[in-house]
């Protein structure tokens, strides 16, 4: 299963470091691993674990932040993605559109948000 986890950014702090954890662990079930954040020190721990990075400037709270929503689009696509989670730090409609956007095109990506749960099957 391919699952993309989406972080505002990879700094220190609880959800970063439970976005790191929980990579970690769904590597070690044997799940493809893709993490979507605006950088910072703790990619290197992702690298470390083969775990891939994408870096996209998704950290900030404003309007802006939706520009880069066909950026995620293409990734799901690309990657043919199974499962999207939103890490809490991400504004939850920045999420949410991508992937009602793929269930009108693909209909085969699920979703999961911190604490909701979305499926686009």
């Amino acid at each position: 299963m391919k699952i993309l986890l989406l972080s505002a950014a990879l700094n220190s702090g609880g959800v970063e470091t439970g976005t790191v954890d929980l990579s970690k662990s769904l590597k070690d079930l044997g799940q493809d691993v893709i993490v979507v954040s605006s950088g910072g020190k703790l990619v290197q721990e992702l690298e470390k674990y083969n775990i891939r990075h994408i870096q996209l400037p998704v950290h900030r709270k404003s309007l802006i932040t939706f520009l880069q929503i066909p950026n995620i689009v293409k990734i799901i696509r690309k990657e043919n993605i199974d499962v999207s989670m939103r890490r809490a730090v991400c504004r939850r409609g920045f999420v949410i559109l991508p992937v009602k956007l793929q269930k009108l095109i693909l209909s085969q990506v699920a979703m999961v948000t911190t604490p909701d749960i979305y499926l686009a099957r």
